[in-house]
């Protein structure tokens, strides 16, 4: 029932919500049942609450995974900027497993300008998961536009469709041609 209240809350209502309403779902937090922790972080994240932002980064280190996926997820949902150091680490240790792809793709989603090193070192990855992850993170941090050149390269030679995606929108938001590539993905 905590678990099916926390996703109803989180689908039915609309950011912003109220403090007690936050404060409600972020009690659920802690609950001893990891599918509520889940609940709870996934609609913490869809509903914006920015005060979960600090419990969120102590549930990045669950003892259960799909929790800990779940609050990096959401972590990223709120553009977290004091996550970026934990998720940073997450990503450095679980760099091949769903971990450090959640953590990547949290990272992108937050955008900080000091992870774009970790953002252009990633557009070469073997992992087309981080590639993405990576073109959305230099997008977002405003790093796209010195890698433009190194972008439309890449992207002659591309084949992963999302990848190709990332790419364009991170060519778009460098203020060159890449909005016809995300339109393109449209259809």
């Amino acid at each position: 029932v905590r678990r099916d209240a926390a996703y109803a809350v989180g689908i039915v209502l609309t950011p912003p919500v109220t403090d007690a309403v936050a404060f409600e779902i972020l009690a659920s937090l802690g609950d001893r049942e990891p599918s509520v922790r889940i609940a709870a972080a996934r609609a913490l994240g869809r509903l914006r609450v920015q005060d979960a932002g600090v419990p969120l980064i102590g549930r990045v280190n669950d003892e259960d995974l799909d929790v800990r996926l779940a609050s990096m997820r959401a972590l990223g949902d709120l553009r977290c900027e004091q996550a970026v150091v934990a998720l940073t680490d997450q990503f450095t240790f679980y760099v091949r497993g769903v971990a450090g792809r959640s953590a990547i793709s949290a990272l992108a989603a937050i955008g900080h300008p000091s992870r774009i090193p970790l953002f252009e070192a990633q557009t070469t990855s073997g992992y087309p998961a981080h590639r993405r992850a990576a073109y959305e993170g230099l997008a977002r941090s405003g790093g796209a536009a010195a890698a433009a050149p190194r972008i439309e390269a890449a992207m002659v030679s591309g084949k992963d469709s999302r990848v190709l995606v990332a790419m364009a929108f991170a060519l778009a938001s460098a203020g060159r041609n890449g909005v016809n590539g995300v339109l393109g993905a449209l259809t």
